[in-house]
């Protein structure tokens, strides 16, 4: 997953839906970098998946079920 990719997904489920984004900033913010990097290189989800939980959906199916329930209504 990258900021690039997160940022095509959100464009193309805007673009589905005929909702305007506001403007996507790629700019350096300390305080977010150090988060950033505290976070691990890697993940292994092999153990949870052998113990039967459910794999993550795609990212694109996230952003539509947060759009359903915090978006804005008509």
């Amino acid at each position: 997953m990258t900021p690039q990719l997160a940022e095509s997904v959100i464009r193309e489920i805007a673009n589905e839906r005929g909702l305007t984004l506001g403007p996507i900033v790629d700019a350096f913010d300390a305080r977010i970098q150090g988060i950033v990097d505290n976070w691990p290189v890697a993940v292994d989800g092999a153990r949870a998946v052998a113990l039967g939980l459910p794999s993550p959906p795609p990212l694109k199916q996230i952003v539509e079920q947060y759009l359903e329930d915090f978006g804005k209504k008509e």
